[in-house]
């Protein structure tokens, strides 16, 4: 649905400019995270997939959907899902303009997909709801990796089950390295599973105290949870090896908003948003990701006097950090640039004669939509050229009922953020993005090009709102 020009925000209000979002939205009936009794444990780190085979420009891997076992709480199995393993999935290690072949299979009894979230890559590999894989049937894809150096992650899409399979542990995340990743070594911590390492955030209900059961405890406004799980881990711990420590967050919770901080209000640096890196790192002292969405944070543990420094989670601790010897295992410099090429800040008049498309998100529960209109997978909603830029009028419309965050995804494309409401957005949120948080009432202008053609989703990323219908297809062509 294009609009008239005069809906486009005219003057871009950059008389306040903060490091990031100060408030969101809350709902009254918003599931609080509690603390509990669970025994702690180390932080579990998914191991890197190994790839069948590897030449110079190519890599070959194969990932499996399979249910599975695992333990939650120490001594009580609980049937999960996961890929390659019993709980989430491996850490896929690519590398930009790489060739990757990806073997995609499913040993569960349903349909699944295979969604890569902020790849950008060609319909047939996307992963989308149509894209489906059946049981015991294996899916090849190619692609090659256009994206620059990001955190990216995987999980299914299947219309329909998508909630489900991903509150029951199916979820993966990406990690993209380029030549700027190179340059950067010696600044930032790069070793996997040490000093540089996956945290994928969701919250979940434990039935009986122990078990994952989708079904007993779905909500239809997003199924969140009390517990607070870190890559499947209650009440974890970390052993760091040194002064710096990065850690590559993932929302990926099926509807919680989180807010990351450190105890004391202590300050962190924020380097990277969905797609990529920031021009610079932004000093903060809480983040916020909705469903979905990715930020890289640096935390300087030679700041702190104790030995242990504690990650909060919506007010919770949800990872314990002892101090080792906080040995220099980096250069890191606050003020030092993260990119080779920056990141301008757009001005209206640089987009005034782009396209300008409306996405108007409304209701909750079974009345979502987008524009008026409900899913149909046989639809195509709306088009855009190939390698048009056009800018996007993301809306969450104020209900009379019930109001709730919506955080909007694209697939396929990496986009800017012009506005928030006609105001400069806050300075971590000015690098690529895929998702983002809209609130309600609120007004989001994004600039975004597609460069593969095809039909792509375009969705809520509360997984049970995009269940009910709050999404679309985009066709490019």
């Amino acid at each position: 649905m294009l609009i008239n020009s005069d809906n486009h925000f005219k003057k871009l209000d950059m008389s306040y400019q903060p490091s990031a979002l100060e408030t969101i939205f809350r709902s009254d009936d918003e599931i609080k995270i509690t603390e509990n009794d669970i025994e702690s444990r180390p932080l579990n780190i998914p191991p890197l997939l190994e790839p069948i085979s590897q030449t110079d420009g190519q890599i070959e891997y194969e990932i499996r959907a399979q249910n599975g076992e695992t333990e939650i709480v120490p001594g009580r199995k609980t049937p999960s899902r996961g890929y390659n393993g019993e709980l989430l999935g491996p850490t896929i290690k690519l590398k930009k303009d790489q060739q990757v072949k990806l073997h995609t299979g499913n040993d569960m009894d349903e349909v699944t997909t295979y969604h890569w979230h902020g790849l950008i890559v060609d319909e047939a590999s996307d992963g989308g709801p149509h894209m489906t894989i059946e049981p015991d049937e294996t899916k090849t894809i190619d692609f090659n990796v256009d994206n620059e150096a990001a955190t990216l992650w995987y999980h299914p899409h299947p219309h329909g089950s998508t909630s489900k399979q991903v509150y029951e542990g199916l979820a993966g995340m990406v990690i993209i390295e380029d030549e700027n990743t190179k340059r950067l070594e010696k600044h930032l911590p790069h070793e996997y599973g040490v000093d540089d390492i996956p945290v994928v955030v969701q919250d979940r209900f434990l039935v009986d105290g122990y078990k994952l059961n989708y079904d007993e405890v779905r909500s239809i406004d997003g199924t969140g949870g009390d517990t607070l799980l870190l890559n499947g881990t209650a009440n974890a711990t970390f052993d760091a090896k040194g002064r710096y420590l990065r850690m590559r967050l993932l929302n990926g919770s099926n509807v919680t908003n989180f807010e990351f901080s450190l105890e004391n209000n202590a300050t962190f640096y924020q380097i990277g948003t969905d797609g990529g890196l920031l021009n610079y790192p932004i000093e903060l002292k809480h983040l916020f990701l909705s469903a979905g969405e990715r930020a890289e944070i640096i935390v300087d543990l030679e700041a702190f006097k104790e030995e242990e420094v504690k990650l909060f989670v919506n007010g919770i601790t949800g990872l314990t950090i002892r101090r080792g010897e906080n040995k220099n295992n980096a250069d890191f410099n606050p003020i030092m640039s993260l990119r080779t090429e920056m990141l301008p800040v757009i001005q209206p008049h640089e987009v005034a004669g782009y396209p300008t498309k409306l996405m108007l998100m409304a209701g909750t529960d079974y009345r979502v939509s987008i524009n008026g209109k409900k899913y149909d997978p046989d639809r195509i909603d709306t088009t855009q050229p190939l390698g048009e830029y056009q800018v996007w009028e993301i809306v969450n419309a104020k209900d009379e009922m019930e109001n709730l965050i919506h955080p909007y995804h694209v697939h396929g494309v990496q986009f800017r953020i012009l506005d928030r409401d006609g105001k400069i957005p806050p300075r971590n949120e000015q690098g690529w993005k895929d998702t983002v948080l809209v609130n309600p009432g609120e007004t989001v202008h994004v600039l975004l090009k597609f460069t593969k053609p095809g039909k792509f989703m375009y969705h809520c990323h509360i997984l049970e709102h995009e269940e009910h219908g709050m999404m679309g297809h985009v066709e490019i062509s």
